[in-house]
């Protein structure tokens, strides 16, 4: 029996993963937009902030937000565009598009999503049909601010033995982790021990839909998921009083490899 579905097995580093997840959490984010070829993604995206690149085959839009594309250096044969498909306009993609001149031109695009959307986003090469590519759109982040309490939700500072403890994987690791019954693909409940960042202002995201940790069969309950957490004197962390102090941040590689 398969106990952990995606075990964190990982390289440190101390700043780019969690660099990356505040920077797309944060409303007001600036891509910066450049090249264009056939090739996909189609064009080279940049953080204005810190010119690291951003690859949006992985990285998503969050609902609730609004971002801001810059051109700079677009190839003159591939202008860009925002909309919800190849020519096909969004009200919640604003300006461009984005050519060879935009960055002299002070020009970009706003792109606004609203919180409940439920279309699509893509960017596009006004000129040529086959130069698409579609956004990834998330959920907005989950408040875990105690003036929110219908949507808070726990969050523990666990160390590699506490992992251990719970879980089977080899790859146990320290950080901040919430633990929540989910909805397997069998439609079974099941606990799942999340690795999570804080995106700052009581906000909290975890890692990915597909990375987390099961338990063994001794813990296959919250009352014992909660009886093992107070023998260990372990109180949520973002609970009234607590103080956030983030261990380091674990950047995972490939899912197919966390087993």
């Amino acid at each position: 029996m398969k106990y952990l579905l995606c075990s964190p097995k990982l390289f440190i580093t101390l700043s780019l993963c969690l660099f990356s997840k505040i920077l797309i959490g944060q409303n007001n984010t600036v891509f910066v937009v450049s090249g264009g070829d056939f090739n996909a993604p189609f064009y080279n995206f940049t953080y204005e902030s810190n010119g690291s690149s951003v690859d949006f085959q992985s990285t998503s839009l969050k609902k609730g937000n609004t971002y801001i594309f810059k051109g700079n250096n677009i190839s003159p044969s591939h202008p860009f565009k925002i909309g919800e498909a190849f020519q096909v306009t969004s009200p919640y993609a604003t300006g461009g598009p984005l050519d060879q001149n935009s960055a002299a031109n002070n020009q970009s695009i706003t792109v606004s999503i609203p919180p409940n959307y439920q279309g699509v986003l893509s960017y596009f090469c006004t000129i040529h049909s086959n130069m698409v590519g579609q956004f990834i759109l998330s959920e907005p982040v989950i408040s875990t601010n105690q003036t929110n309490q219908s949507s808070f939700v726990a969050i523990y500072q666990l160390d590699a033995s506490h992992i251990s403890e719970l879980s089977p994987s080899p790859n146990a690791i320290t950080g901040n982790f919430s633990i929540v019954e989910e909805l397997n693909a069998n439609n079974d409940m099941e606990i799942r021990i999340r690795p999570m960042v804080d995106t700052g202002g009581g906000n909290w995201e975890n890692l990915g839909a597909n990375y987390f940790y099961l338990t063994k069969p001794e813990y296959l309950t919250m009352a014992s998921i909660d009886s093992y957490l107070a023998s260990q004197g372990i109180q949520a962390i973002n609970s009234a009083g607590g103080q956030v102090t983030n261990f380091p941040v674990y950047e995972i590689q490939n899912s197919a490899d966390l087993q």
